[in-house]
């Protein structure tokens, strides 16, 4: 058995890929979600447009 070359992408002993700050994988934290512990973001949600009645139909 030869030594087997690591493949791309793959973390080696010289060279470990680091996310930059803000990138790095949060546990239990699902992505368009806040992590646990973040305070909600004091933005209103866009209000819709309430529908006009239905016309009753006599």
């Amino acid at each position: 058995m030869g030594i087997i070359p690591p493949l791309p992408g793959s973390p080696t002993p010289d060279n470990t890929e680091i996310p930059p700050p803000g990138e790095q994988p949060i546990p239990d934290h699902d992505p368009g979600r806040l992590p646990p512990g973040t305070p909600e973001p004091d933005v209103p949600l866009p209000q819709r447009e309430p529908e006009p009645p239905a016309p009753q139909r006599l």
